[in-house]
């Protein structure tokens, strides 16, 4: 037995979201949240933690949070690997401006 495509949660989402084209840019407004981000979780966590949970990040936003969104008809997450991919480089390099920010402020001798 087939099943329809008004059964189909995957199909309907597709059929939903069809209308909009995906999210392919390299930069876009966002960059900037990204980046902002970076630097407040590098601050609070560290570069490394900041980086590697805004990492994780987006494979959950466009695997799995964007999908259930879009039950909704709310298109979040309605972006690229490529788009995705950037929003990481924006991430680090918020987390690498706040360390480096830092970097002057670090003693390591304990001399200050």
């Amino acid at each position: 037995m087939a099943t329809t495509a008004s059964t189909d949660p995957a199909a309907a989402n597709a059929r939903r979201l069809g209308r909009r084209v995906r999210n392919n840019r390299w930069i876009d407004i966002w960059s900037a949240a990204h980046f902002a981000w970076g630097v407040g979780l590098a601050i609070l966590l560290g570069p490394f933690w900041a980086v590697a949970i805004l990492a994780a990040w987006e494979p959950f936003e466009i695997l799995l949070l964007g999908p259930y969104l879009a039950r909704w008809d709310i298109p979040f997450g309605h972006e690229t690997w490529r788009n995705s991919l950037s929003d990481v480089f924006f991430d680090a390099a918020g987390a690498a401006f706040a360390f480096l920010l830092g970097l002057g402020s670090w003693d390591s001798m304990g001399i200050r």
